[in-house]
């Protein structure tokens, strides 16, 4: 009786052994999936993040104010950290976490504050689609827009052309390159380093949005000085109703009008009396759920408040 246990013990054992088995072997498979993904994604942001920051010499920057490279690593938004694209020790990403207080030239307002210009013809001669570069002083956001003939190339591929995840902003394939539409959209990835899009996430906070209320459009016929309205979360399926964030044509100049105030009224954050005249700027990305997204939108002035080195 005894053999017959200890035998059924063991036969019950040895068939609940290869299960296991295999269940460790999908784990350790997963497992080191995941492992190969992490490094790959690592290798992209670091290898991107070297290709937009040699941009930075395209831009230059009026006397006194201080560049990307002074400032170090920008501030990013609440809950995600600025990531140095090369290798430093804790106490050097520490220190250069911090941005230096913005001092304004004397007897100037900060909405009139000097604007860098971009030099459009070599970076054009690098990559003929670009159209623009959008900034926000501050912050990591600074950074090249093109424009491919669809909205899917540059969602896996960056600036020079090379295939990463990263990606590139890109200014809507339907929307005029001048960006002299009603609405100009610009889409861009939030990647979890705090590269691309990923610091408008920080307007989903009150004090972000204090402390930078407006976007820098650099054009090649000048800089424009963008105020934002309106910072909300939207579905996709929105995509083709009228009060769509990402709405492009409109039938009246009142309608138009109507559109910008009820996008203005889901605004999660406190953006002030919403500026009238000029055409909307929209920056979408994804907010950090499966299938949501995150839109700021800004008005254009009509004139630029400075020039820049277009071509």
């Amino acid at each position: 009786m005894s053999s017959k246990d200890n035998s059924g013990c063991a036969r019950r054992s040895g068939r609940s052994a290869v299960p296991r088995t295999v269940l460790a072997g999908i784990c350790l498979a997963a497992a080191a999936m995941s492992a190969v993904m992490l490094l790959e994604n690592a290798r992209e942001d670091r290898e991107s993040g070297e290709v937009y920051a040699s941009l930075e010499q395209f831009l230059t920057f009026p006397a006194g104010e201080p560049s990307p490279s002074d400032e170090q690593i920008p501030a990013a938004p609440p809950g995600v950290s600025a990531v140095p694209q090369s290798d430093s020790s804790d106490a050097e990403r520490a220190a250069q976490s911090a941005v230096p207080e913005r001092v304004e030239p004397e007897g100037v307002e900060p909405s009139a504050a000097p604007l860098p210009e971009a030099d459009f013809e070599a970076l054009r001669a690098i990559n003929p689609d670009t159209v623009a570069w959008i900034r926000i002083e501050g912050t990591s956001l600074s950074l090249p827009v093109v424009q491919a003939e669809d909205n899917e190339y540059y969602l896996d591929h960056i600036f020079d052309g090379s295939r990463s995840s990263v990606g590139c902003p890109y200014l809507d394939c339907g929307n005029s390159p001048d960006f002299s539409d009603s609405c100009s959209i610009i889409y861009g990835h939030n990647r979890r380093n705090g590269a691309m899009f990923a610091p408008l996430l920080g307007y989903a906070e009150q004090s972000w949005f204090d402390e930078h209320p407006s976007v820098t459009l650099i054009l090649p016929d000048g800089g424009y000085t963008v105020r934002i309205f309106s910072v909300l979360y939207a579905d996709p399926d929105e995509a083709g109703s009228d009060t769509s964030p990402w709405r492009r044509s409109f039938e009246s100049e009142e309608e138009f009008d109507g559109w910008a105030a009820a996008l203005a009224a889901r605004s999660v954050v406190d953006c002030g009396d919403t500026p009238s005249g000029g055409r909307v700027l929209v920056l979408s990305t994804c907010d950090n759920s499966p299938d949501g997204r995150f839109v700021v939108l800004g008005r254009i002035p009509e004139e630029p408040d400075a020039p820049t080195n277009g071509a």
